[in-house]
């Protein structure tokens, strides 16, 4: 797209787990049991810190959409998620 001229905004990946945006935005290597992970990491890091490719944000779990796609999700909760996908306003009863 920006080969043609079109200018996009930077996507956002949202997470709700403020330790998993921690360890993706740092370098260095805190923890041992993390060892594993460290070619994924760095892959992910160049992308958000250093080309700025991507962007990652904090979205709490109550508002992530795409957790009605893989958990359970009941009550009014499931309603909400319902209503904005159809595109339609979400009314409490």
């Amino acid at each position: 797209m920006k080969s043609l001229g079109i200018a996009l905004k930077t996507p956002v990946i949202y997470q709700d787990n403020k330790s998993t945006i921690t360890l993706v935005q740092s370098l260095l290597n805190k923890k041992p049991r993390s060892r594993h992970l460290n070619a994924r990491r760095r892959v992910i890091y160049d992308e958000i810190m250093v080309n700025k490719n991507v962007d990652i944000a904090y979205l709490p779990t109550n508002e992530m959409t795409a957790d009605v796609l893989y958990k359970p999700v009941c009550g009014a909760l499931f309603f909400k998620f319902a209503a904005s996908n159809q595109g339609m306003p979400y009314t409490q009863f």
